[in-house]
């Protein structure tokens, strides 16, 4: 809840950011990290900075997700986990070069798919649980509150990840107050919702996730994990083209980069999903 709650302000913080510097030109306001930064802080050299932080985060995730959709395709298809990783990455590539609106509604497609199948999983768990009552109020078995904070350190640190997505989220939204609030509001408090339910259903009794394998209920696991990798690959990737772009087109004319209709051009969506390859 805490890091929910910081997420949040931090989120807000960075859309008002660009609907200010919005409000104060004439012209779009970039949505990567980098160029919001440079404006904000009128320093050439921090704006980079805050870039290469954004291009490293998002190179972590996006790497991870590749070697993820590597493991789940060769169990599905029988290729090597390279192969796959390199197969999910190709198709990335194709997918970056498309526009902004389109690449909102694939992600919107996947966000669907990820309830549907994280639905039917959790419902049914919930409904197993023996005692709510007193699941919730059961102390926890651990005896170092220290080594549980490391453990939880991960899921923490990896949900900040939604915040590299907040300038281009903003964008799209037209820089909208109202609509972008409500997005950051939504988008973030039915994940967490969702993520405590499951945890819950899962020591509660209600979920044995050892015993999923291959039933009808391990194959909808496997839809959860396609459309979760699918979400969080188009978000990282489209975040890292967003700053690789104001690296390569710095001293390109605003006209230019308005003619691309949002779309990512071929070289920056190569270099996006090139270097979490490799």
């Amino acid at each position: 809840g805490g890091a929910w709650l910081i997420n949040l302000v931090s989120a807000c913080v960075l859309a008002e950011v660009a609907i200010k510097q919005k409000e104060n030109s004439n012209s779009d306001v970039p949505s990567s990290f980098k160029e919001v930064a440079q404006g904000s802080l009128g320093s050439e050299h921090a704006g980079n900075a805050v870039g290469a932080i954004s291009l490293f985060v998002n190179t972590c995730v996006l790497s991870f997700d590749l070697g993820r959709f590597g493991a789940v395709g060769a169990s599905l298809s029988g290729l090597s986990e390279q192969v796959a990783s390199v197969g999910v990455a190709a198709a990335l590539v194709c997918l970056l070069t498309l526009s902004t609106e389109t690449l909102s509604s694939v992600c919107g497609i996947c966000v669907t798919v990820l309830f549907l199948s994280f639905g039917v999983l959790l419902i049914p768990g919930l409904a197993a649980v023996p005692d709510f009552i007193s699941t919730f109020v059961q102390p926890g078995t651990a005896t170092d509150s220290l080594a549980c904070l490391a453990h939880t350190a991960p899921i923490i640190l990896m949900s900040m990840i939604f915040q590299n997505i907040v300038p281009t989220v903003t964008k799209i939204l037209d820089y909208d107050r109202i609509r972008t609030v409500s997005a950051l509001v939504l988008g973030s408090s039915i994940p967490l919702a969702s993520y405590l339910a499951w945890c819950f259903a899962c020591m509660g009794g209600g979920i044995d996730v050892g015993t999923l394998g291959l039933s009808a209920s391990g194959v909808l696991m496997t839809v959860f994990s396609i459309a979760t990798l699918s979400g969080s690959s188009l978000c990282s990737g489209i975040s890292l083209a967003e700053e690789l772009e104001t690296f390569f087109h710095e001293k390109a004319d605003e006209k230019s980069l308005s003619d691309a209709r949002g779309s990512f051009q071929l070289a920056t969506a190569l270099a996006a999903v090139l270097l979490p390859v490799v």
